[in-house]
């Protein structure tokens, strides 16, 4: 079954690959769609090629050996059968943590990473009443969701020991760090100096790796989905206006509001990589407020899209001169409403026309020349005399 993977632009510039055949980059990108989450797949190159070439004349055994020889797969055999292991899987990709565990035997010197199973409902129902129906973190009793303790994404177990209740906003900010590291991050947001250097160190990357860095993509739980919009910090006339932080985006130093990657880190639940900070700049370069990021933004999590909707959504109202969140608002109702307009503007008008026999029968009724309790020939109706000396002409053709 093909799954959804993580890919971006260091892939395209990478110098062993471009070494290669085109058909073995592409292959080796679709190995990604066809392996489990511990990057293992069967060895079988005429399923792959119907799964990844059917319209390609090509030899994937052959393209499978060049990807082996330059190190980005490795094709073993374990009792019998055929195997491929793609390298470095685990420090790329952060598969769902509700993918099914790997059935395929692992590769010589390597082990299983994900030992998690997927939460169930009984076990859900057994955590929340553990901890007393209330999220461990800040008490609330609503919005509850379970969290893994240690990310499954970094080898954390759904044991009962490893899962704890916690509210959806505090599942949000805690995204996909463990406890110590969301802690840390709580002292960085406190007052450490340390901001701008982290910030710094997450948005550089290496043009020369394949596959990207774990994005914390997928959260710990389903239902992140905010309530509200992240507070702006209050500001008042003896206070300093907010600083603009510095981010390094494709080697400039271009500056982002820290509220917006806030906003992005808070209804995404992971940090925004290089190309949707340039994205968020050049928006803010054209004069789009921050309010009106963060209300599409907030529109997309709460219908369970993901950062691709709000920026069709943020284009679709840029191009139409919107700016502010409150003309987005206007503009939203107003769509709304002409919706319903069309809808009911779409109603079928039946027609209320009864077929002549009836309208004939009606008409007898009404003058008191018909009694429906009496027998009634053929013969007495002319429309269904002439269908049956229709079907009876039919009959004697035949």
């Amino acid at each position: 079954m093909a799954r959804a993977r993580n890919i971006k632009p260091g892939f395209f510039k990478n110098e062993d690959l471009a070494e290669m055949d085109p058909l073995s980059r592409l292959l080796f990108a679709g190995l990604w769609c066809l392996a489990d989450r511990e990057g293992r797949l069967e060895d079988r190159p005429k399923r792959i090629k119907a799964e990844l070439f059917p319209y390609d004349n090509c030899d994937v055994d052959q393209l499978l050996d060049d990807l082996q020889e330059y190190g980005f797969i490795y094709r073993y055999e374990v009792d019998g059968s055929k195997y491929i292991f793609i390298q470095n899987w685990h420090k790329h990709q952060n598969p769902h943590h509700m993918e099914v565990p790997s059935v395929i035997p692992p590769a010589p010197g390597t082990t299983d990473k994900y030992a998690h199973s997927p939460v169930t409902k009984v076990q859900r129902q057994r955590i929340f009443d553990r901890d007393g129906k209330k999220c461990v973190e800040c008490g609330v009793t609503k919005n509850l969701s379970i969290d893994h303790i240690i990310p499954v994404s970094k080898g954390g177990d759904s044991s009962d020991s490893n899962l704890r209740t916690l509210c959806k906003t505090c599942n949000s900010k805690k995204g996909n760090r463990d406890v110590e590291s969301t802690s840390s991050q709580e002292q960085v947001d406190n007052g450490s100096s340390t901001n701008r250097d982290q910030l710094d160190k997450t948005a550089s990357c290496s043009t020369d790796s394949l596959i990207p860095d774990s994005l914390n993509l997928i959260p710990d739980s389903l239902n992140l989905i905010p309530d509200s919009l992240i507070p702006l910090p209050p500001t008042t006339d003896s206070q300093e206006q907010p600083k603009k932080e510095v981010v390094v985006v494709s080697g400039r130093d271009l500056y982002v509001f820290k509220s917006v990657i806030d906003q992005y880190k808070h209804y995404f639940v992971r940090d925004p990589n290089e190309t949707i900070k340039n994205l968020l700049h050049s928006y803010l370069d054209d004069e789009v407020q921050m309010d009106m990021l963060a209300w599409a933004m907030r529109d997309a999590a709460e219908k369970g899209k993901d950062w691709n909707y709000a920026k069709g959504t943020i284009n679709n109202l840029f191009s139409r001169g919107i700016r502010t969140a409150e003309q987005a608002e206007l503009a939203d109702q107003e769509y709304k409403q002409n919706r319903l307009q069309k809808r009911g503007s779409n109603v079928v008008q039946l027609v209320d026309k009864l077929p002549a026999s009836v309208q004939r029968q009606q008409e007898l009724q009404q003058a008191g020349t018909f009694a429906s309790g009496e027998a009634r020939k053929i013969a007495d109706d002319p429309e269904l005399s002439e269908m049956l000396h229709k079907l009876r002409s039919r009959t004697a053709g035949d």
